[in-house]
């Protein structure tokens, strides 16, 4: 099998192939947002079950970076779930969306995911411009669903034309991040 690939996606096209092939691990760039209560009770969730999904499944998760409305924290390989609430404290720096995105949609790294655990219609607002950059959203956050029906559609065409997920499910009044029952 041969391809050709652009210099710049040459790392990134590598660690596919490597998991497509089950040469390596699935590796995957997490960015968390809102890690209130049920964005903090997800990430010590995580933090938990890190081994089992790598031992089970061959699924290497690297939580990159946690952000909340002002502030964010950006590890360089990956935040240490054990104390992620000491590490945003301590590293934590003004919160800067591209910088964000940009950080947990890294170059070397083959596959990036926004877990969205606000009600915010501005980090909703961004879904469209994460599906474009080939951003996979998983989220409770019933904002980007219900509004305008032509901004939906949008972002919905742009999600299916880049091969991205999108996916949402919630309890009703609760927001608990229950993404397929």
């Amino acid at each position: 099998i041969s391809a050709v690939i652009s210099q710049s996606e040459a790392t990134r096209a590598l660690r596919a192939a490597h998991a497509g092939f089950y040469l390596s691990a699935e590796t995957v760039s997490v960015g968390v947002i809102g890690p209130g209560n049920v964005g903090g009770t997800l990430l010590d969730q995580m933090a938990l079950q890190a081994e089992h999904l790598l031992n089970t499944f061959n699924l290497d998760y690297r939580v990159r970076g946690i952000a909340t409305s002002s502030i964010m924290y950006l590890a360089d390989s990956r935040v240490e779930l054990s104390n992620w609430r000491e590490e945003l404290k301590a590293h934590g720096e003004p919160l800067d969306w591209d910088r964000f995105e940009a950080h947990v949609n890294a170059d070397h790294l083959p596959h990036a995911v926004m877990v969205d655990c606000t009600a915010d219609d501005d980090v909703a607002g961004r879904y469209k411009n994460w599906f474009g950059s080939g951003i996979h959203v998983i989220t409770p956050n019933k904002k980007a669903q219900s509004g305008p029906l032509k901004a939906f559609d949008e972002m919905q065409a742009v999600r299916r034309e880049q091969q991205v997920h999108f996916l949402y499910e919630t309890a009703c009044g609760a927001a608990l991040p229950i993404i397929q029952t």
